[in-house]
């Protein structure tokens, strides 16, 4: 996702877009990584489930180092993720 701006950027606007676009990559990243995790636990593979648990947690990271804190571990974020599942 990337924002549209009225024609007047500022440095302060630049650097607020490009603030929120990292949020937002941060925020689908988790949400990519929590959607193939449903199936490998349904499945018992546990090896991918750490795999994209692993994932998941780095963007929770990248979200905690942009100063966003409600993303908390075991929060299910998939619902964000609006690709075909089966791109994740």
């Amino acid at each position: 996702m990337s924002f549209q701006t009225s024609g007047l950027l500022t440095v302060e606007s630049i650097t607020a877009l490009s603030k929120l676009n990292d949020i937002f990559a941060a925020r689908n990243e988790n949400a990519k990584a929590q959607m193939p995790f449903k199936v490998y636990q349904a499945f018992g593979n546990q090896a991918q489930m750490e795999a994209v648990h692993a994932k998941a947690e780095e963007a929770r990271q990248k979200l905690a180092s942009l100063d966003v804190a409600n993303y908390e571990s075991g929060k299910d974020l998939s619902a964000y993720y609006d690709q075909h599942f089966l791109l994740a």
